[in-house]
C-alpha cells in the first residue's frame, strides 16, 4: 500500500511537470488526487477498525473472567429447597428443582431409542443451574434455541432450558428445563438410601 502511494505521488508530479507540447489531462490529475485522498481514508478506516476489533478482543476476554468469576460466586451461594420435596444434584447433593414444578415426567435427553436413562423431566422451574451458551437444536417436536445446562457446584451436566422455540405451537415449553433423571436424585431416592 505504501509503495502505491509513492507511485501515485510520483506520477502526479510527473503529469505536472510535463513539456508545455503535452496536454495534461487535468480531470486525470484530479481523479488521481481524488483517488489518492480515498485510499489515505480508506487506510485510516482501516486502522482504526483494527483498533476497534483489539477493543472489541480486550472486551470479551473481560467478560470471560467476569463470568469465570460469578460462577465461582454462584458455587459459593446456592439457593436451598425443602428436602422432603427437591430433586438434587446426584452427584454433589445441591437442590435443583422441586417436585411441584415437574411439568411432565415424559421427555427424552439422549438420541436414539428410548430407554430409562435418558429419561428427561419439565421443570417450570430450577436452581443452581449455570446456563451455557444458547445454540439452535432440533427436537422430534421441532427446532429450538436451548441453553446447555450444568449444576452450578459441581458442574455436572444437568440438560437443557428451552430460550425459544421456531414453532409457535412449542412456545409453551420456553423457559422451562428439561433436566436427565438419572443425573437426579429425588427425595423418595434419598429416604431409601437412609
Amino acid at each position: 500500500m505504501q509503495q502505491q502511494k509513492q507511485e501515485i505521488a510520483q506520477l502526479l508530479v510527473a503529469m505536472q511537470n510535463v513539456p508545455s507540447t503535452v496536454t495534461t489531462s487535468k480531470s486525470l490529475v484530479q481523479q488521481l488526487n481524488t483517488f489518492y485522498a480515498e485510499t489515505a481514508s480508506m487506510e485510516a478506516e482501516v486502522t482504526k477498525l483494527k483498533a476497534l476489533r483489539a477493543e472489541q478482543e480486550e472486551m470479551i476476554n473481560q467478560c470471560k473472567i467476569n463470568i469465570e468469576t460469578l460462577t465461582l460466586h454462584q458455587r459459593e451461594c446456592l439457593i436451598c429447597l425443602d428436602k422432603s420435596k427437591s430433586y438434587a444434584c446426584k452427584e454433589c447433593g445441591t437442590d435443583i428443582g422441586l417436585n411441584d414444578d415437574i411439568e411432565s415426567k415424559c421427555y427424552q435427553v439422549g438420541q436414539g431409542q428410548f430407554t430409562e436413562k435418558k429419561r428427561g423431566y419439565l421443570f417450570s422451574n430450577a436452581v443452581n443451574m449455570v446456563l451455557g451458551t444458547a445454540k439452535t437444536e432440533n427436537f422430534t417436536t421441532g427446532s429450538y434455541q436451548i441453553s446447555w445446562t450444568q449444576c452450578a457446584k459441581c458442574q455436572t451436566q444437568m440438560g437443557w432450558k428451552y430460550v425459544s422455540a421456531d414453532n409457535p405451537n412449542n412456545s409453551a415449553k420456553v423457559g422451562k428445563y428439561c433436566l436427565a433423571r438419572h443425573s437426579l436424585t429425588s427425595p423418595e431416592d434419598r429416604s431409601q438410601s437412609k
